[in-house]
């Protein structure tokens, strides 16, 4: 998406927290020890992972230059992508003005 300009990528916490606990709860489930606190929504994949099909972003050919943000402001300047501290500003700005 960004060659030959690319020389870093990283990834944001949540996604990779959200993928270790998905693959916790897999494992639990399988071996039928799920905690009471997840066990309240179902004791199958199926039914813990209830709305998984509506997620779209996890492959690569559904990302958009809108689902990433540039590291430093030189590689902003060069892709036209924003800046990691410039993507949210609206929305702050919304939140800070309620």
């Amino acid at each position: 998406m960004c060659a030959p300009f690319v020389k870093l990528i990283a990834w944001a916490r949540s996604p990779l927290a959200a993928a270790m606990v998905g693959q916790t709860l897999g494992k639990l489930i399988q071996e039928s020890n799920l905690p009471v606190c997840v066990e309240r929504f179902g004791t199958t994949s199926d039914e813990v992972f209830v709305t998984a099909p509506e997620l779209r972003k996890f492959s690569l050919k559904y990302i958009t230059r809108d689902d990433i943000a540039a590291l430093t402001p030189r590689a902003a300047e060069i892709s036209g992508i924003p800046l990691v501290s410039d993507t949210d500003q609206e929305e702050v700005q919304k939140i800070l003005a309620a």
